[in-house]
């Protein structure tokens, strides 16, 4: 699943062409040096909008940030280097290298980023336990494998945009004032994350995409002002900024961008970026094969250092799928609240320490019971995915059959959610057989 969507990143130096050719309704033309200026526009723009906006990473959740100073020199885009945002998808770039350019197979890309030696979370680590629990895509992202299915991984790793309605709205009622459109996206989106609910903390993609919309609307093409709106948006800051500057900066080129901004990246474009082989440099230079390709694959031709793009209608053979759309979340209960569900057996009191001081459970025995009582239509068991667990199975209303599941848990339990669109009664016992360990 999350090969296709690389691809489509790649497809953003399709989508940004400009058109040169009398045969507009036929071919764009566009030459491989200024391609290649837009890829490398492109690659900048995400390595400087994520390094201005880290430092306010998820500071502001429910308020968007007024009086801060957003800090930078030039030699802090080396910080890039080190980012997730980045190399996450350098990964995947890696493994169509490896294999067969834009024809790898999603299940290859799947493996290769299920096996990755960098840490995930939230859809990503989701998407690998899966992997590694036998559930291949697409339904290892999927909503009803993946709780985190309207995460913003998504966001982060194809750089593709998109533009949420209620932004456009605000883009014409007034384009001066983003702070009144932010208004809008909050009281619509802002307390609709399921992923960590009851917590001004949002990853949810509908919200961020927002705010990276916002930004290049109310930027007025200007790209420290595109940034700059992006961070002081709140949330996640500094994916938001990235996401928006790269968009900006492959419709703008490299040289369009300031060169305050750019003048330390010559002194870094061939190191490697973290756990890859892959540098600023072969990754503009990988991406401009890859969009090669797609030109020659779908009807383009390159002559005289000139590329002849074939115009495309765009088209989708699928159907659309909103995660969890008819679900709210009920209600969520804590391991700290031991008045609201019943243990039997064996367990262990566990914190991470290291400011995450929330209780988990760890049960040690086969046949340890947790049992509780919920109303709603869903329920889902949060717990920790660094401990090989085993495998659990739910009962529902004392019935083992029927709507009952199997599920694989990891050993610490940290809490239980319900959401609830048709709302039912019932008892849920969790009973875990640890004897069963599977992978971590």
């Amino acid at each position: 699943m999350k090969g296709k969507k690389v691809v489509l990143s790649l497809l953003l130096a399709i989508l940004c062409l400009s058109s040169y050719s009398n045969e507009k309704h036929q071919y764009d033309t566009i030459s491989k040096a200024e391609l290649n200026n837009k890829i490398k526009g492109a690659w900048a723009g995400k390595m400087i909008g994520v390094v201005k906006g880290i430092g306010m990473e998820f500071q502001a959740g429910g308020h968007h940030l007024r009086r801060f100073s957003i800090m930078w020199y030039p030699r802090m885009i080396k910080r890039a280097l080190l980012e997730d945002d980045i190399y996450g998808q350098l990964g995947f770039m890696d493994t169509m290298v490896k294999n067969q350019g834009l024809k790898t197979p999603v299940a290859k890309l799947a493996e290769e980023f299920a096996n990755a030696e960098f840490n995930l979370c939230h859809a990503n680590l989701q998407a690998r336990k899966n992997f590694l629990d036998g559930i291949m895509p697409p339904l290892s992202g999927a909503p009803a494998y993946n709780m985190h299915a309207n995460d913003i991984d998504f966001q982060i790793e194809s750089d593709y945009i998109g533009f949420i309605q209620t932004v456009i709205d605000g883009y014409g009622a007034d384009v001066s004032d983003w702070r009144s459109t932010w208004e809008k996206v909050q009281e619509r989106w802002g307390e609709s994350d399921l992923c960590v609910p009851y917590h001004p903390f949002n990853i949810d993609a509908t919200i961020n995409g927002a705010f990276i919309a916002m930004g290049l609307v109310f930027g007025e093409n200007d790209l420290e002002r595109t940034i700059e709106i992006a961070i002081r948006c709140g949330q996640d800051t500094d994916c938001n900024a990235a996401n928006a500057a790269a968009v900006l900066g492959i419709i703008q080129g490299y040289d369009a961008i300031d060169e305050n901004l750019k003048s330390h990246i010559p002194e870094i474009a061939s190191s490697p970026f973290l756990y890859t082989d892959i540098s600023f440099e072969k990754a503009v230079s990988l991406t401009l094969l890859f969009a090669e390709e797609n030109i020659l694959t779908h009807g383009g031709s390159l002559k005289d250092e000139i590329y002849r793009v074939k115009q495309q209608t765009p088209f989708f053979s699928g159907q659309l799928e909103q995660s969890f759309s008819k679900m709210v979340m009920a209600g969520f209960i804590q391991m700290s609240e031991t008045n609201r569900y019943r243990l039997q057996g064996n367990r262990e009191d566990f914190r991470y320490g290291g400011g995450d001081n929330d209780l988990y459970k760890v049960f040690t025995s086969p046949g340890d019971t947790f049992e509780m009582d919920f109303t709603g239509s869903g329920i889902s068991v949060l717990g920790s995915y660094n401990t090989d667990g085993g495998s659990a199975i739910a009962y529902i209303d004392g019935d083992p059959s029927g709507s009952s599941i199997a599920i694989t848990a990891r050993k610490q339990v940290n809490g239980m959610a319900t959401g609830t669109p048709h709302p039912q009664n019932g008892s849920c016992r969790w009973k875990p057989h640890i004897e069963n360990c599977g992978p971590g």
